[in-house]
């Protein structure tokens, strides 16, 4: 799990430093519903993206407040989301996205606090996810993202949690 932070981390500065001469697109509030039907993460991200104009690529990093309800656990929490992830543009209006993303919050924590993950054998590790999906670009400030995404939550008072969350995000650029 620490290479995946590792590797998230990384992808956050490459983001940020081939952006930096790049063209931003400004910032995109999102508001965001995701449920597996019994499980949901509801919330609102804001995200700083930019797109070169001869590139069919594009990408983006940023996060926000979420609140998550695992009735399963039985549990219920805020959360702060950090997230990094790009798409890959079809036409002017359709584009494949990929994500990934960690619980910003946990990780200011020292990670053995709390519970033991449900196998005893670890102390608590990040809260990771993987997301996969399209991006329909409605007009050239408002967009909307369906996806699938696997979560694992696994934080200071939680035993470790799958979840795959089928989400849509409606973003607002300003």
């Amino acid at each position: 799990m620490k290479n995946f932070l590792v590797l998230t981390i990384s992808f956050f500065i490459f983001v940020y430093s081939n952006t930096y001469a790049r063209k931003w697109d400004g910032t995109t509030l999102e508001i965001v519903a995701e449920s597996d039907g019994t499980s949901e993460l509801t919330g609102i991200h804001f995200i700083k993206s930019y797109k070169d104009s001869g590139s069919k690529i594009s990408g983006y990093f940023g996060g926000g407040p979420v609140y998550v309800t695992l009735p399963d656990v039985p549990d219920q929490f805020p959360a702060i989301h950090a997230l990094a992830g790009a798409n890959f543009h079809l036409s002017k209006f359709l584009a494949l996205n990929a994500e990934v993303g960690f619980d910003l919050v946990e990780e200011m924590f020292d990670d053995d606090r709390g519970d033991d993950t449900s196998n005893d054998l670890e102390s608590n590790q990040v809260d990771v996810s993987i997301a996969l999906g399209l991006l329909f670009q409605l007009d050239k400030s408002l967009y909307l993202k369906t996806y699938y995404r696997h979560h694992v939550f696994d934080g200071i008072f939680l035993p470790e949690t799958k979840v795959d969350f089928v989400g849509v995000r409606l973003g607002i650029i300003y």
